[in-house]
């Protein structure tokens, strides 16, 4: 399992910086614990990166829903290999993790 959790931790690209020039997704993340976690991507990144980011802070997309507020849809339901661009997320989106 931490081989799994390694291999997942280096698969992620770096936090792009404030300032940066590409198209960047805000996101911000409320958790059930009533935890907000916040961290930018580029907006080519794919959905599965953000997947394997969540799985990292400790929410598995098998027990939670990854939901956007407005309109509402359940992330985990969407086809992983499209872009936080693709998906409406550029700038910025907050999601809200939902115990299944």
């Amino acid at each position: 399992m931490e081989a799994m959790r390694q291999s997942v931790a280096n698969s992620i690209p770096d936090e792009p910086p404030a300032d940066c020039k590409q198209e960047m997704a805000r996101l911000r993340f409320r958790c059930p614990d009533g935890k907000v976690v916040s961290r930018r991507f580029l907006g080519d990144t794919q959905l599965t990166v953000l997947f394997d980011y969540l799985m990292l802070e400790g929410y598995r997309i098998v027990d939670y829903k990854v939901l956007t507020t407005f309109p509402r849809r359940d992330l985990t339901l969407e086809d992983t290999s499209k872009t936080l661009k693709e998906l409406k997320m550029v700038p910025q989106e907050t999601l809200i993790l939902e115990a299944r």
